[in-house]
């Protein structure tokens, strides 16, 4: 089987290999769409990781001087772009989709060896039309889950190709692996299926390993979890790191969600009814005002992993199955739209980066294996899928690129007409910018909830408590409600914010005002609304905000 483009469409003599050349140039389109798109949209978690990295560039760290339930490799990860450009989002974004672009052409150059040029043109263009629509341009947990399980997934799948080094592809897959889990517990897993893969591939090829080779291994596979455990060791958060990231979320955040699990066997379940929930609305729903996206995806990857099944794939098919199942079922915690049911464009809690690229690889594999893969004796029902697998990935390529393309138009032109929709800046009016005009040339602190880390980045005062994060379901741990109350009355910040409105912890907020609110005032200017006040400093702070032009 030659699964490599011919002979012909190499380069030949001195002469301009047209293929090669648009090849080329679909990729760089591809990597200019995404950085066109990259300072587009914003979400709570991106900012909580660039202000956690900024603690950790400030000397800080993370659970014991910053309260969080998220694992922590997100927060290593973002910490060097942090320290050396800043934490200004605009420039993060560009940096950050920059190593993306090169991570999708890694991806796609292994697609392009193994697979066939066209393959991987076909890859990189539908990751940058959908680019911006799943999220995917954001700093977060589910953007380094996404790329990681397309990388491993990628690798797998030609693990037999001529073009694949076994050994060092092992060892790539054995630490993307590791990405996941150490970056959102939810996605354990899938963390368990991609070792999964890793481990059947070793299985296969055990005689080419020799003991030093075992040895090495050993040291890559146990390498992330130890060194991350080295350095939370190191700086005294190990402890602090198991109850917030683990015990924190089982006890005091599931109990706040339904959805959330109670065991293993339960999120397993769990999983299952969002996947097929997501997958019948799919099924049955033909889309959001008239778009069949969500439909033609869904029937297009039922159709490539039964044709890969039908292939005798049974191998390949099994693990996308699992893949395709928990990637897309980010549920498991309780988000509303999950499964096929949420790759939709501009959804308004669109983190499936994981959910849409595997359904993405499922249609370009079974995309090699209809066209030019190895053939066996069909039954003349599977072998009628052939054309209708074509067809519907003609049209659903075809819809994806065009929604795609429309969003990513529209937030062209709105980068190209400003700074883009992520250029905070802590001016006179924001949060941050008050907060600085009442603490400047002072000592004092500021604390701000429920969760404004895209104020407090900003914020040039520390913070009278490690909690940021005060949502109702923190305020219902009582060591976390008690230690927060501690903080206020020993630091007492000499002004407090809560965002007017926020609908993530109102108990919370009221909770903690009925105990520390008597030493602070609040003023009728409707631009300082939220803002609590140091009684104690009162005429300091009062002269302060007419200076600057509140009516006070």
């Amino acid at each position: 089987m030659h699964m490599v483009d011919s002979a012909s469409e190499r380069r030949a003599g001195g002469r301009i290999d047209m293929p090669t050349v648009v090849v080329v140039l679909s990729f760089v389109a591809a990597g200019l769409l995404m950085l066109s798109v990259s300072t587009q949209n914003s979400f709570l978690d991106e900012y909580d990781n660039i202000l956690a990295a900024k603690v950790l560039a400030d000397g800080g760290f993370i659970y014991t001087g910053y309260f969080t339930q998220h694992m922590p490799l997100t927060y290593f990860l973002t910490y060097p772009i942090v320290a050396v450009f800043g934490e200004r989002l605009l420039v993060i974004r560009v940096v950050f989709t920059a190593f993306l672009v090169l991570w999708t052409f890694g991806i796609g150059r292994r697609i392009a060896l193994g697979a066939g040029r066209w393959y991987a043109v076909g890859f990189v263009l539908t990751v940058a039309v959908t680019f911006s629509a799943s999220w995917s341009n954001m700093l977060m947990a589910e953007t380094w889950i996404a790329w990681s399980v397309a990388h491993v997934t990628v690798l797998f799948w030609l693990r037999n190709r001529a073009s694949t080094k076994f050994f060092p592809s092992i060892l790539l897959m054995t630490v993307l692996s590791s990405i996941p889990v150490l970056s959102a517990l939810a996605y354990l897993p899938v963390t368990v299926a991609l070792y999964g893969m890793t481990v059947w591939w070793i299985v296969e090829r055990r005689a080419a390993l020799t003991v030093p080779r075992w040895v090495g291994l050993a040291a890559v596979a146990i390498g992330p979890y130890a060194l991350v455990g080295a350095v939370l060791v190191v700086n005294g958060a190990l402890a602090d790191a198991v109850f917030q990231a683990v015990q924190f979320n089982t006890r005091y955040y599931a109990a706040f969600n339904p959805s959330a699990p109670r065991g293993a066997i339960d999120g397993v379940i769990i999983v299952l009814q969002i996947f097929f929930r997501g997958l019948w609305t799919a099924l049955t729903d033909f889309g959001v005002a008239g778009q069949p996206i969500q439909f033609l995806l869904a029937v297009t990857a039922i159709l490539g992993l039964t044709w890969l099944f039908a292939n005798k794939r049974w191998v390949l098919a099994s693990w996308l199955c699992v893949l395709v199942v928990f990637t897309g079922s980010r549920g498991v915690w309780g988000e509303k739209q999950e499964g096929f049911a949420a790759l939709l464009p501009d959804n308004a809690n669109a983190r499936h980066a994981a959910g849409l690229f595997m359904v993405i690889i499922v249609i370009v594999m079974a995309s090699v294996e209809v066209l030019v893969g190895r053939r066996v004796a069909h039954t003349a029902l599977v072998a009628s899928m052939r054309k209708p697998f074509i067809a519907l990935v003609s049209v659903a390529a075809l819809l994806v690129a065009v929604d795609g393309l429309t969003v990513t138009t529209t937030q062209m032109r709105s980068a190209l007409a400003s700074t883009g929709s992520i250029a905070i800046h802590a001016g006179p009016n924001s949060a941050a910018g008050i907060v600085n005009i009442v603490n400047e040339g002072t000592d004092g602190t500021y604390w701000m909830a429920p969760a404004e880390y895209n104020q407090a980045i900003l914020v040039d005062s520390p913070s009278a408590s490690r909690f940021l994060y005060f949502f109702d379901h923190v305020a219902a741990c009582d060591v976390c409600f008690d230690e927060v109350r501690s903080d206020i009355l020993t630091n007492q910040p000499r002004v407090m914010w809560f965002h007017p409105g926020s609908p993530f912890g109102p108990t919370a907020v009221e909770r903690i005002l009925d105990e520390v609110g008597r030493a602070y005032f609040t003023v009728d200017d409707p631009n300082l609304d939220g803002f609590y006040f140091l009684k104690r400093d009162r005429a300091d702070i009062l002269e302060r905000l007419r200076g600057a032009g509140f009516d006070v």
